[in-house]
């Protein structure tokens, strides 16, 4: 679908993360591997933190919400019942936590991304 999308923008690139590279299953000139960090644009970075796939991501807006700054996490963060509190979860419905073996990045390390993230400004 993504290459469908890209074609129909008139070849706008389909960025997929190089940890998730394998889940691929048309390749597609239009598909480009990044890793870690990806600027796609002035003030739109795209960040590698690991969670529900090794290479899930999030992209930081700097210039969103009249310049303080947007974090859109899609599935890769999950905020918590009590709004106060996120994690990283292997399985949504079932609310199952990813261990840090699991991911492309320890915790400790996608939490430092993410602290570096939302700082920058």
């Amino acid at each position: 679908m993504q290459v469908e999308w890209s074609k129909a923008l008139g070849g706008v690139p389909v960025l997929v993360s190089e940890a998730d590279v394998d889940w691929v299953r048309r390749p597609n000139p239009s598909i480009e591997t990044w890793s870690r960090r990806y600027e796609v644009a002035p003030r739109l970075t795209i960040h590698q933190v690991g969670g529900h796939f090794p290479g899930s991501s999030v992209v930081h807006w700097t210039a969103g919400a009249n310049g303080k700054g947007v974090l859109l996490v899609s599935d890769t963060i999950h905020a918590n019942p009590d709004r106060a509190t996120v994690t990283f979860l292997r399985s949504y419905p079932n609310r199952i936590r990813r261990g840090c073996a699991a991911t492309s990045m320890s915790s400790p390390e996608a939490l430092s991304t993410l602290r570096r993230v939302v700082s920058a400004r």
